[in-house]
């Protein structure tokens, strides 16, 4: 089964606490990855800014979405994922709609 989620810059960041703790969950307390969570979760995710999060990680990697068709960065992206995988597909709004497109157009 193939599930389907929604991703803004803004869900990013609203999870970058949750997610950075799920990925350094095994550091030891007062290891760097552990101060930047700290000050990640002392952030207002709700209006923080992704330029805010990046100075704290020293990436955007966290917070950028990439368009795997296109490969534009963008604000927002379909996520399709296989149930029985880890990996992941991100489409973009316009690469998701030309799919679209192509799918109810196609003639057999």
């Amino acid at each position: 089964m193939i599930s389907i989620r929604i991703l803004t810059t803004r869900t990013q960041i609203m999870e970058v606490a949750k997610r950075w703790g799920r990925q350094y969950y095994y550091t030891k307390k007062g290891d760097s990855k552990q101060v930047i969570l700290a000050k990640l979760q002392a952030l207002s995710l709700a209006t923080t800014s992704a330029a805010e999060v990046a100075t704290i990680i020293g990436n955007d990697s966290w917070t950028r979405l990439t368009c795997d068709c296109c490969g534009s960065d963008v604000v927002k992206v379909v996520r399709l994922k296989d149930a029985g995988d880890d990996s992941c597909t991100d489409i973009c709004t316009d690469c998701a709609l030309d799919i679209l497109r192509k799918l109810l157009c196609h003639d057999d």
